[in-house]
């Protein structure tokens, strides 16, 4: 499994549908296709060399999404970086990726100074903001311009693809390393749990770090879909988005459902559009849910359960699972059923497999 792949699949199942909408930018997937093969041998010339690592810094933009592609199809490794975190806890991920290069955007300008005195092996910084090229930092944009496209390094299987760093319950963060196969494999279970696959639109509103945001990155393009990216959550700009540019897919966790639903404007919108609504991070109130059902009838919503190293999910709910009356209606507070290629057990604290009914850790494993 080659990661870049989904890209180039992209590409062939609709090259001129349209790829990413960010601000007032649009481009379609030859577009996107065109451009990732520049930024690589850009980030070549750079210093990066095959199995060498780049770290971001920044919020979401469709500069980010491409080096999602970009820093693999130059042999490289992206680190993206936790937009929350202190710059002495980003400095620590960048020393420990063994980061090269750091690209930023015009919200983390002023973490620059600290990253490039404690980061070690730095060898440039990119500027993938909207603003001018601060001094000292080359230009994502002109670095697109100025380089011929190179072909791709040919990294796959097991090689890495990412790392993303997870803050874990005790001590310093941890780094946890995805394949190009590992990539792959989540990217379809993905697809797998989607009710449709066609004419996708998905809405960004969590932060790249996060691979609950990040995964859609993968199987929407694999899916030929449109990425209309926001830099962050907030009601009014997710309505509007919605409504623009007829949104059919997107990941929220349960309290941004509710500042949704029970914001003032909501119902000067047309969130009809929307079909499939993910939602995890923390337990969804069961009269949370029923009042979003009942508000946004067209939407189908899924639960999933997981965790970064899961490389996507371990369980989810399917939207006929969430029922609120009748004999089926504890279905709703459970964590669902295996993801597609999962298989889940209960085990004892001395590793036994417990029998259906008993308490125990939820212990996951791929079985493809």
């Amino acid at each position: 499994m080659r990661g870049t792949g989904i890209l180039a699949e992209a590409v062939a199942k609709c090259p001129h549908g349209i790829a990413t909408v960010c601000a007032d930018r649009q481009r379609s997937w030859r577009e996107v296709s065109e451009r990732v093969p520049r930024a690589a041998a850009g980030l070549r010339a750079l210093g990066l060399e095959p199995g060498g690592t780049v770290a971001v810094l920044a919020m979401n933009s469709d500069r980010y999404l491409e080096l999602f592609f970009a820093i693999p199809w130059a042999g490289g490794i992206v680190a993206p970086l936790n937009i929350r975190w202190s710059e002495a806890e980003n400095a620590y991920a960048i020393n420990d990726s063994d980061a090269a290069i750091l690209c930023v955007d015009d919200a983390f300008l002023h973490h620059v100074p600290r990253l490039r005195a404690e980061a070690r092996g730095l060898k440039a910084l990119v500027w993938i903001g909207d603003g001018p090229t601060p001094d000292g930092m080359d230009s994502y944009e002109e670095m697109i311009a100025s380089h011929d496209p190179m072909e791709d390094a040919g990294r796959a299987d097991d090689d890495l693809y990412a790392i993303f760093y997870t803050g874990g319950t005790t001590g310093l963060p941890k780094g946890v390393a995805m394949s190009h196969r590992a990539i792959g494999y989540g990217t379809v279970s993905y697809l797998a749990l989607l009710p449709s696959i066609e004419d996708l639109s998905f809405l960004y509103i969590a932060g790249y770090f996060h691979f609950a945001a990040a995964s859609a990155l993968y199987y929407i393009t694999m899916a030929g879909g449109t990425h209309v990216i926001l830099p962050k959550f907030e009601p009014v700009p997710v309505m509007e988005a919605i409504t623009r540019h007829q949104v059919t897919n997107m990941v929220m966790v349960p309290t941004m459902v509710n500042m949704l639903i029970n914001h003032p404007d909501f119902d000067r919108y047309d969130l009809s559009s929307l079909r499939t609504c993910v939602y995890g991070g923390s337990p969804m109130p069961e009269t949370l849910m029923a009042e979003a059902a009942q508000k946004l009838p067209g939407w189908e919503f899924y639960q999933i359960y997981g965790m970064t190293e899961t490389c996507g999910f371990a369980t989810m709910l399917r939207w006929r699972d969430h029922v609120f009356s009748g004999p089926k209606a504890s279905r709703i507070r459970s964590a669902g059923q295996p993801a597609p290629g999962v298989e889940v057990k209960i085990a004892a604290p001395d590793g036994r497999i417990l029998p259906p009914g008993e308490l125990g850790e939820s212990a996951c494993a791929a079985i493809i």
